[in-house]
């Protein structure tokens, strides 16, 4: 199972849902085997001030149907520009993955430095964060760059599980600035590392344990700059399918003057059995 979001075209599920078709900017599935069940989805929203989407999504299951990937990624550097650096960002990590590429953390920062040399050399003063998740019976895998997030959700605790590669991040961790302050930094959008940008490309990696019950979100900035972890403990603690759970996440986030495209990518591991679905 397949889905990611590119200008002008529709995201076409593939394997044994050759049939199902998304709209460009959503898509959700179910997997179940004998260690339950993993449930994704991954929705986009160009929001209400931008006139075109830089962000891209993904998620897919592997060639196994054991695990899955989720990606979002938030191009940077104008229309044209950003929109490459994050689609060719997702595309190529959804290909890896399906071809059993991204098994160690060698083979990601190795794609990343490709994709970093590629972004480079077609456009100057472009680029884009990345993070992704690969969700399996081995746990929950992280790999990030810029300041898109991953949070986990668990006993209704949140988690963030990455730390944002940005100048108020290292004011933050350097005591120079309060959480308050940093709310509201005027250079709060300001990146310290992402691809396509910058001289040294290194990904940050974090692992946890995949537990019953888990929800692991994804997002870019347009989503969690607006919305707080208490409303996205509500929300994601909220008992509906995950595709209505994401457009109540992305909602939210343009509801409270998010001016940003707004991305989120979900995945939920239960103990439940069923049939493998798409809707």
């Amino acid at each position: 199972m397949t889905f990611f979001r590119k200008q002008a075209k529709k995201a076409v599920a593939t394997d044994i849902f050759d049939a199902f078709e998304e709209s460009p900017d959503s898509g959700n599935a179910t997997l179940s085997d004998g260690e339950g069940t993993l449930s994704i989805v991954a929705k986009t929203d160009k929001g209400t001030v931008r006139k075109s989407n830089q962000d891209a999504i993904g998620a897919q299951f592997n060639s196994m149907h054991d695990g899955a990937l989720l990606v979002v990624a938030d191009g940077m550097g104008g229309h044209e520009h950003g929109e490459y650096a994050s689609c060719l960002t997702v595309d190529e990590l959804l290909s890896a993955y399906q071809q059993g590429k991204l098994q160690t953390e060698q083979s990601i920062q190795k794609l990343f430095r490709r994709l970093d040399s590629a972004i480079k050399k077609k456009y100057d003063n472009c680029g884009t964060t990345c993070v992704m998740a690969i969700i399996d019976t081995d746990g929950i895998r992280i790999a990030n760059i810029g300041d898109s997030r991953a949070y986990l959700l668990r006993g209704g605790q949140l988690r963030q599980l990455t730390h944002d590669d940005s100048l108020v991040q290292d004011l933050l961790d350097k005591k120079r600035i309060t959480e308050k302050q940093a709310a509201t930094h005027p250079r709060r959008n300001v990146l310290t590392k992402a691809l396509g940008h910058g001289k040294k490309v290194e990904a940050t990696f974090t692992y946890a344990a995949l537990m019953e019950d888990d929800v692991v979100m994804l997002c870019s900035d347009g989503l969690h700059g607006s919305v707080s972890d208490e409303q996205i403990i509500e929300i994601l603690s909220q008992q509906s399918e995950l595709g209505t759970i994401a457009d109540s996440l992305i909602g939210l986030a343009l509801a409270q003057g998010s001016t940003d495209n707004a991305s989120v990518a979900i995945a939920q591991h239960t103990n439940e059995r069923s049939a493998v679905i798409a809707s």
